[in-house]
């Protein structure tokens, strides 16, 4: 009987296991993409990450870029620049919006957690 039952508990275990929202690796993976494109300074890949730049005219585009080149060149001066970027983890809210959580290394050795919402458009999820 007690090999029943831990046979049982067993294959409840494996089939949770089984059944992880594919989401979660998504979402860490827009946010992942996001600061891989900051580390890199690549601010045109950025955009395939943000909501904001989904059908935004060529010139709001460009002005955000200034704002995230600003952005890069503030974080270079206060702090030696973004060095690293980690998705600690994540969290779903509905089937459409998210957490990811990112523990950020700066080149002065600070650290920082930031959180940004996603939604789901279609099947991508982007950074809000």
């Amino acid at each position: 009987m007690k090999r029943c039952v831990a046979g049982i508990v067993l294959a409840m275990a494996l089939v949770a296991c089984g059944d992880e929202n594919p989401d979660h690796a998504r979402v860490q993976k827009v946010a992942r993409q996001y600061y891989e494109c900051l580390l890199d300074s690549d601010l045109e890949d950025l955009q395939a990450t943000v909501l904001w730049a989904e059908g935004a005219p060529a010139d709001y585009l460009a002005q955000m870029q200034e704002v995230y080149a600003d952005y890069l060149g503030r974080e270079r001066s206060q702090h030696g620049g973004l060095v690293a970027a980690t998705v600690s983890r994540d969290s779903l809210l509905t089937d459409t919006t998210a957490y990811a959580f990112v523990q950020i290394v700066y080149g002065d050795s600070t650290t920082e957690e930031v959180s940004h919402l996603l939604v789901k458009r279609g099947d991508k999820w982007k950074i809000k």
